[in-house]
């Protein structure tokens, strides 16, 4: 049986945490409401990312996912006859039809859904979906959709803090960006004779420099590169650029990383027996073009 993270790795999400426990205290008994998680982390998309692995890894039946900030409505307009004509009453909101889809999907089967980008939304959205957490009922156009608690889970994604009562009503946790202290790897780990661990412990500088702590998973696809690829300093900055998460390509292009880069060269060519030392190659350039 794989862990979580395990199986959330196989639907894209890489992190060094697993996030098992928090999962454990989101299912808390004593809270009545509908089970909502409340996900912080910096900005950008791996929160989304995190979300719709969770939702893949614990096999969920339905995944109804929902962006606040994307919809643009355009009235009905009916036509009486030839010179008179009305406007509908206002369209329903998307995100008002992925509550009641919700609602009915949970009924029989687990249903997750995701709601991002919630700093979007306007701040009536924000009450009405507290008061949809809080009471499991959502009431529209004199019809009420009960949701089956049981089944259904909400996951919530903003960039800022979200309004105080859905604070209240939802457990939050922090997704990592990766971009954290740690210890590398270990040569057995990744399956190395013990003379690997000194270009380890070298290409772990470099990620120390960059503010970076690539997981195990990411270590193993560098480790690859340099036994089967890597014979420059160039060649490991086109490696890691292409693996490692959250690089900044003209970051690798300092007088720091260029000597960071040339100890790591030289700790490859011991490792793979290269007596003579290869020169950088001049090929790559500080310009992304």
């Amino acid at each position: 049986m794989h862990s979580l993270k395990q199986r959330m790795e196989q639907h894209g999400f890489v992190s060094h945490k697993d996030y098992e426990y928090a999962l454990r205290c989101m299912n808390n008994s004593a809270a009545t409401h509908i089970k909502t998680l409340n996900i912080e982390g910096e900005p950008g998309r791996r929160k989304t990312a995190f979300a719709n692995a969770l939702a893949q890894a614990l096999d969920y039946k339905n995944i109804c996912y929902y962006e606040f900030g994307l919809e643009q409505k355009a009235p009905i307009v009916i036509q009486f006859d030839s010179e008179e004509q009305t406007l509908d009453a206002e369209p329903m909101h998307e995100f008002e039809k992925s509550i009641i889809e919700a609602c009915a999907l949970s009924e029989a089967e687990s249903t997750i859904l995701i709601l991002d980008q919630l700093h979007l939304a306007q701040f009536k959205d924000h009450m009405s979906l507290h008061s949809f957490i809080t009471s499991k009922s959502w009431n529209s156009n004199g019809s009420q959709y009960i949701a089956n608690a049981a089944n259904l889970v909400i996951i919530l994604i903003s960039e800022t803090e979200i309004y105080h009562a859905l604070q209240q009503s939802s457990f939050k946790i922090w997704v990592d960006s990766l971009h954290q202290a740690g210890e590398p790897p270990q040569y057995f780990e990744l399956d190395l004779d013990p003379s690997a661990q000194s270009w380890i412990l070298a290409v772990a500088d470099i990620f120390s420099a960059l503010s970076l702590n690539p997981t195990l998973n990411t270590y193993q696809k560098i480790a690859f590169d340099i036994e089967h690829h890597v014979r420059s300093a160039d060649q490991l900055r086109i490696s890691l650029y292409g693996w490692v998460e959250g690089i900044a390509y003209p970051s690798l292009f300092t007088e720091q990383m260029d000597r960071l880069f040339l100890h790591a060269q030289t700790c490859i060519e011991n490792y793979i027996g290269i007596d003579e030392p290869i020169e950088l190659s001049g090929n790559l350039t500080k310009d992304k073009a």
